[in-house]
Formats: structure tokens, sequence, C-alpha cells
């Protein structure tokens, strides 16, 4: 096998599940995502922790491809650092953000694991995202 192609056609017997997961999405998965919507993703996460532990428990930057400015990033890079919250803390934001964003449609989380998860989130037109 030497493309995703053939791997589409004959290998996903050979596949563990994340693999499978990252075949079915790999043309979604490269596809940038757009400044605004990381922008619209911190504001969610923000909120979120403020909601659980107040705004003084912790800074929280997007780090990445956004905080060099680009256009575009290949995924969203967080950074939560806390004095105050332990690890367990923030798992638990974890969990709560993710079940944040799934009352939304169009989000699907595709893999969730401790400290990190894949999502896909169906486009927008870019003249209903400038809108909100």
């Amino acid at each position: 096998m030497r493309s995703i192609s053939d791997i589409r056609k004959k290998g996903e017997k050979f596949l563990t599940a994340n693999q499978i997961v990252g075949l079915k999405y790999y043309d979604d998965l490269l596809e940038p995502i757009p400044r605004e919507y990381i922008t619209i993703f911190h504001g969610v996460l923000n909120y979120v922790l403020n909601e659980t532990y107040g705004k003084s428990s912790y800074k929280l930057e997007i780090a990445g491809s956004y905080r060099r400015g680009k256009e575009t990033s290949g995924d969203i890079d967080c950074l939560i650092t806390s004095n105050k919250l332990t690890l367990k803390d923030i798992v638990d934001t974890n969990d709560n953000l993710w079940d944040e964003f799934t009352k939304n449609p169009r989000m699907t989380i595709l893999q969730k694991k401790m400290t990190k998860a894949i999502s896909k989130i169906e486009k927008r037109e870019k003249s209903k995202i400038n809108k909100k």
C-alpha cells in the first residue's frame, strides 16, 4: 500500500481504531482552520474556564500558528497555566468544554483523550461568521 487511496480500498482491517478515525476524516483534517474560527474557539474556552473556576484561577493562551499571526492553522494549540488548578481540574474542564461544544449540532467529537481532543466542525460561510 502506497497511498491513502490504497488504504481506503483494502487496508482498513489492519488499522487501529484511531487510524480508522484519521482515515475517515483525512481530507477534512488537512483543511486549514481560519483564524476567525480559532478566535471563536478561544472565546468559548475562556467562557467555560471562567464559569467553572473564575477568571483569576488560570491563564489561557492560544499558541502555535495563531500566536505567530497566521491567517490559518492546521490545529489549535491551547496553553492553560495555573498556580491554583490541578491536572484533574483541567481534565474535568476538558470534559466540560467538549460537552459545551457538542451542544452545537455542527460539532462532532472524533476522539477525546485526557488532555486533548480531535473534533470536526461543519463549515459555515465566511459571511455568516463575520455577522455574528
